[in-house]
């Protein structure tokens, strides 16, 4: 099994990408953090009138 080295384009491109999932994960993440916010919000509201 041989291995190929990658050269500064190659690994600008990997960083490049990784970054950007990095970016977008953060982006879903909160997100999710607003929506289970939101949730818990409206579900205490709702028990308080009950």
């Amino acid at each position: 099994m041989s291995l190929k080295t990658l050269n500064g384009t190659e690994l600008t491109k990997i960083l490049t990408i990784a970054q950007n999932g990095e970016t977008k994960l953060k982006e879903m993440s909160d997100y999710a953090t607003k929506m289970a916010e939101k949730w818990r919000v409206k579900t205490l509201n709702k028990n308080d009138i009950v």
